[in-house]
């Protein structure tokens, strides 16, 4: 079975400390990125797989408070999943018996006694650790509700032969790193994805234009580290609410322009993962990135579309998840984000709003203890980022509309500081075909003229505009279904969006930005600003 470490920033085999000696090939990097992306998917799969055979077998034998804990640790529910016709964990077992009585000539123990208790325990056979598949009858259903293969769970009958059914095959993600495979004949051939690895070329059973599978849909999240104490847990608990579980749906395409800002979060997110033999020593990941600009121009967007492509493990942090009115929960808090950032490496901390959190400290005696408390807890972790020791990927990033009021050191910290401003032109141009695509005839409809008239505008306040524009003809139909006592009975259909409306809109939608002028964003990203080299 292939390796369960989370993915890091530290490449295997260490070839040395500077990319220059990195003896390799962009072919061998992309074929060793999707070996990695193909592993990582059986292993996803195969951990599944085994949560839902434990929590079948132990409703099947009338386990109800431990499936119940089962299912809300692994957010599992069997009212979703079910485990397969021909599949249960004792003929699981029996299969896996017979195959170590055939391979080594013994049959394996799968607990041994401790000193007054009983621990779970699968004795390991020697060397070879490819996974057997074999074909079988379909199981009986007995008395107890567990199903059995039909003459006893370790029964032979009705199986191939010993040299039937098992053949060596070509090496797959789960024995590139020297260990035997075995998988059933053609007869009963496993599906392993879309990739299959033939040497150490990648064949494709589909192309880029089919998307990938959507990494929310069936995640679990390893179970939380033990602490010492369950003050400890409660905190812990208490900072795994704010990962985030549910599928954002936003992609880098539905944001309108931004280019260097969605580069950035590709390069310190994505691409540490993707490629982790190009950051190696001085060459690491982006620890901290600073997303600033007025309120409404796609900060949070951003954010929300590197949750949704990063495959990481996403916490998304506001100021009630880390501030406690209890003397030392905050900095405690704190610390256990980082300790469950690691933990479910890679990841990924959103901190919204940061001005409300790192303001800058007052030396006065006007800053409440516990905030200093809390702000020097939160600098001391992210500087600690970088000294990971098994080089865990753990990226922060921080939106805020005010970036001149954060501290001095928090900005040293978060290394990259890149302006989001309004969009130009093209932008809300793109922006207003998008959201009234369905909803005009474009043949007619005249977004040039209406993209000029915004000029001053955030992506938020356009939205609102399109909304204001698709409600004006709205509003004729409820004025209709109000007002007039005979209706027409042909079938209703939504009225088209028209320029005017459009232009009408825009009169009474004016600009929810703050009355800082957007010169002094600029001014401050030329003094502060840390972008990428052209």
């Amino acid at each position: 079975m292939p390796p369960t470490q989370p993915y890091t920033n530290r490449a295997e085999p260490a070839r040395g400390s500077s990319l220059h000696t990195i003896k390799t090939s962009l072919h061998t990097i992309k074929t060793q990125q999707r070996a990695r992306e193909e592993e990582e998917k059986i292993r996803q799969r195969r951990k599944k797989g085994v949560i839902v055979m434990m929590l079948q077998f132990l409703q099947d034998q009338g386990y109800g408070r431990t499936v119940e804990a089962l299912q809300q640790e692994s957010q599992l529910s069997l009212q979703k999943v079910a485990a397969a016709d021909n599949m249960d964990l004792v003929t699981i077992f029996s299969e896996y018996e017979d195959y170590q009585e055939f391979r080594f000539g013994r049959v394996p123990r799968f607990f041994r006694n401790l000193d007054g208790s009983d621990a779970v325990h699968v004795d390991s056979a020697p060397s070879a650790s490819g996974e057997g598949e074999k074909k079988r009858p379909p199981p009986v259903a007995t008395s107890s509700g567990v199903a059995t293969p039909p003459d006893g769970p370790n029964s032979n009958a009705g199986r191939p032969g010993k040299n039937a059914g098992l053949t060596p095959t070509v090496t797959t993600p789960a024995s590139a790193s020297g260990q035997s495979a075995f998988t059933a004949a053609p007869a009963a051939s496993t599906d392993l994805g879309n990739v299959g690895l033939t040497g150490t070329s990648i064949k494709h059973r589909t192309t880029e234009a089919h998307p990938p599978a959507d990494p929310f849909i069936g995640r679990q999240l390893k179970p939380m580290p033990r602490f010492a104490s369950s003050e400890l847990t409660e905190l812990a608990m208490t900072i795994q609410r704010d990962i985030l579980d549910a599928n954002p749906n936003v992609a880098w395409s539905d944001i309108a322009e931004l280019d260097d800002a969605k580069n950035l979060l590709r390069e310190a997110v994505v691409m540490p993962v993707k490629y982790p033999q190009l950051f190696q020593g001085i060459v690491r990941p982006w620890k901290g990135t600073l997303l600033f600009g007025p309120p409404g121009t796609g900060k949070t967007m951003l954010a929300k579309a590197l949750a949704t492509e990063c495959r990481s493990t996403f916490f998304n942090i506001s100021a009630s998840s880390i501030v406690s009115k209890w003397r030392g929960d905050s900095e405690k808090l704190v610390r256990m984000l980082f300790e469950l950032a690691a933990h479910y490496a890679p990841s990924t901390i959103f901190i919204d709003e940061l001005d409300s959190l790192m303001s800058s400290r007052a030396s006065d005696g006007s800053e409440h203890e516990g905030s200093r408390r809390m702000k020097t807890e939160l600098l001391v972790q992210m500087d600690g980022l970088q000294h990971r020791p098994n080089g865990e990927v753990v990226f922060v990033l921080a939106a805020s509309n005010v970036p001149w009021d954060l501290d001095a050191a928090m900005l040293r910290r978060l290394e990259k500081r890149v302006l989001v401003g309004l969009p130009s032109l093209s932008a809300r141009r793109q922006l207003l075909s998008r959201l009234l695509h369905d909803h005009v005839d474009e043949k007619t409809f005249d977004f040039d003229s209406v993209a000029a008239k915004t000029e001053g505008l955030s992506g938020a306040d356009i939205d609102i505009l399109c909304r204001e524009a698709m409600m004006r003809p709205i509003r004729a139909l409820i004025h209709k279904l109000e007002h007039e006592k005979v209706l027409s009975t042909t079938p209703l259909t939504r009225p088209k969006v028209q320029t005017e409306d459009a232009i009408a809109s825009v009169a009474c939608t004016k600009s929810s930005g703050s009355s800082v002028p957007l010169t002094k964003y600029t001014q401050w990203e030329s003094q502060f600003g840390s972008g990428m080299s052209s």
